[in-house]
């Protein structure tokens, strides 16, 4: 089973997601703040954490640099309102798998739940 952590203070930005990617059998955690974030990565093994722009205690992009400097295999993914080009500038680097919009939905959980898939070699052969 896929397990994944979300990262977003306003979980309502991310429920649409959750809830599609929890109706397709992946374990779902969830952190209000970076530094919880951080403790959880610390406390458990997850094969993505999904990121939100900003928290009261740092930016998105500043918990994916923590995250790989805890774990450089860790897989993320950041919600941003940058444009393509923005995004993977600021990004760049750091292995950021792909960016979601805001309020990512259904569309999005099961593009990423397939993408996912071929990333963990969780496919059929």
């Amino acid at each position: 089973m896929i397990s994944i952590l979300l990262a977003g203070e306003n979980r309502d930005n991310l429920s649409e997601l959750a809830a599609t990617l929890k109706d397709n059998n992946v374990n779902i955690d969830w952190a209000d703040s970076g530094g919880a974030a951080l403790s959880m990565i610390n406390d458990k093994k997850f094969d993505l954490v999904i990121t939100d722009e900003k928290f009261a205690d740092m930016t998105g992009r500043k918990l994916v640099e923590k995250i790989i400097s805890i774990n450089a295999m860790m897989n993320c993914i950041a919600v941003s309102s940058l444009s393509p080009k923005d995004f993977h500038e600021e990004f760049e680097g750091l292995g950021v798998l792909m960016q979601l919009p805001h309020n990512p939905g259904k569309k999005e959980a099961y593009d990423l739940i397939e993408y996912l898939k071929k990333v963990l070699n969780l496919t059929e052969k």
